[in-house]
C-alpha cells in the first residue's frame, strides 16, 4: 500500500532558533472500506436468504426442527408446534437434550423415544422412528438426518421431520388423485434444463 509523507509547515515560532516541522503520514484506505461495504451487502443478503428459508419452513406442512453443530435448537417451525404441543420459544437456543425432557410427559413409551432422541442429536445417517402423541392423540413419523454442508462434507447439524402419520395417509391419496392427470404433461417437461 502506498505511503506518502507530507511535511507541514510548523505551528508556532522558533524553539531556540529552529524552526518546527511537522510530519504525516497518510494512507489509502479506499480498498478497506469497499471492502467493508461489500460485506455489509452481502451480510444484508445472508440475512434476507435466511428469512425467506426461515418463511419457507414455517409454511411447510411438516414439522421441522433443526438442530446445530452445537446441539443447539436453531429453528422449530409451526408444524412442529401443532404436532408436539411443545411453543418454538420454549427450545430455541436450548440444547437439544432439552427436546426429550420438553416432550416425556406429551408421549407414550418415552423409554424408547428418548433412545431415539439419543442417536438423532447427533446422527452419522439416517433414522426413522415412530411416537405417539398423547395429547391431541396422534401418530408422529420421526425422520432424523445429518445436516451436511455440501463444499467440504463436514456436518453442520441435524434435520428433524416430524410427519403427522394421519396426514400422509390424506395427502398421499389427494396427491395420488392431483397427479393421475399430470403424466400426460411429465414427457413434454422432460427436456426443461434446470
Amino acid at each position: 500500500m502506498p505511503r506518502r509523507h507530507i511535511p507541514l509547515a510548523g505551528v508556532g515560532g522558533d524553539a531556540g532558533g529552529i524552526r518546527e516541522l511537522i510530519h504525516a503520514v497518510a494512507r489509502d484506505v479506499m480498498q478497506e472500506v469497499q471492502a467493508e461495504a461489500a460485506l455489509q451487502k452481502a451480510n444484508l443478503a445472508a440475512e434476507s436468504r435466511m428469512a425467506l428459508l426461515s418463511a419457507l419452513i414455517d409454511a411447510i406442512g411438516v414439522g421441522v426442527v433443526l438442530i446445530d453443530r452445537d446441539l443447539l435448537v436453531a429453528h422449530w417451525n409451526r408444524e412442529a408446534t401443532r404436532l408436539t404441543g411443545i411453543q418454538a420459544d420454549k427450545v430455541m437456543g436450548l440444547p437439544a437434550r432439552v427436546l426429550g425432557e420438553a416432550i416425556a410427559p406429551r408421549v407414550e413409551d418415552f423409554p424408547s423415544v428418548r433412545s431415539h432422541l439419543q442417536h438423532a442429536f447427533s446422527p452419522v445417517e439416517t433414522s426413522q422412528f415412530s411416537m405417539v402423541i398423547l395429547e391431541p392423540r396422534r401418530d408422529v413419523e420421526v425422520n432424523v438426518s445429518p445436516a451436511v454442508l455440501a463444499a467440504d462434507g463436514q456436518q453442520v447439524g441435524s434435520v428433524i421431520v416430524l410427519h403427522d402419520i394421519v396426514n400422509i395417509g390424506f395427502n398421499s391419496h389427494r396427491l395420488g388423485k392431483d397427479c393421475a392427470g399430470m403424466s400426460v404433461q411429465l414427457p413434454a417437461m422432460a427436456s426443461v434444463k434446470y
